[in-house]
């Protein structure tokens, strides 16, 4: 069995999710398409999903798609964007 391998590529301005071979040559398919940024995309124990982090719905939250691409489905939601410092 080959290896597979995700990434999160910039694309255009945005981030998409892409799954390869671990080769890279046989192919590069994309499996999300929102123009929001998709980034840390993780695989499922059983391989069959992918879980990765989106701005698509205004703040970052945790989505998952299936591994061969298809509906993504949104897995949180915040009502508040974290930030990478703080000033309190």
């Amino acid at each position: 069995m080959n290896r597979v391998t995700i990434y999160a590529l910039a694309v255009l301005a945005a981030t998409g999710v892409f799954v390869t071979t671990a080769t890279a040559t046989d192919w590069l398919r994309q499996v999300t398409t929102d123009p929001g940024d998709d980034e840390l995309p993780s695989w499922s124990p059983d391989c069959t999903t992918i879980a990765f982090h989106s701005e698509r719905s205004g703040n970052y939250d945790i989505w998952t798609v299936p591994a061969g691409g298809g509906s993504q489905e949104r897995r949180t939601a915040r009502s508040t964007r974290w930030s990478m410092s703080c000033t309190g």
